[in-house]
């Protein structure tokens, strides 16, 4: 989505008055790890273990696991820079943007894009932070 999809997302929502302060928390993702790669152990049963990212840029030729990495990197962080916009367009937006980014560990993923449980956990606990710190203040 883009900022102008979230922004229509947020003015939908802001066009009943009762919503005119009602916080809004967005977020984004971590840096995925892209599968396929020797001595990958994650072996998810309801995808091949690089359905998502690792084998896409293996067809594009992408194979340096250095290189897949940071391009993933780029991403996460260009999609988090967005979403920043979206929240900093207006003071009075009450949009908050929390930031998962460089919370799992290379153990927590379950695969190339989804978390493990202990790792949603960790995920959750940025939510809870981010929420309790906006309310909090209210």
């Amino acid at each position: 989505m883009s900022v102008y999809g979230y922004a229509k997302v947020i003015s939908t929502i802001r066009l009943d008055r009762a919503f005119a302060t009602l916080p809004i928390f967005i977020h984004g993702y971590d840096y995925a790890i892209p599968g396929g790669f020797p001595g990958d152990t994650r072996r998810p049963i309801y995808a091949k273990q690089d359905e998502w990212l690792g084998g896409p840029m293996k067809s594009k030729q992408i194979t340096d696991l250095d290189l897949q990495r940071e391009i993933i990197r780029i991403l996460i962080d260009a999609f988090h820079d967005m979403l920043e916009r979206v929240a900093g367009q207006s003071s009075t937006t009450h949009v908050h943007v929390i930031d998962v980014r460089g919370t799992l560990g290379k153990t927590d993923w379950a695969d190339e894009i989804h978390g493990t449980s202990a790792g949603f956990k960790k995920v959750a606990a940025r939510f809870s932070e981010t929420i309790g710190m906006v309310i909090g203040n209210r």
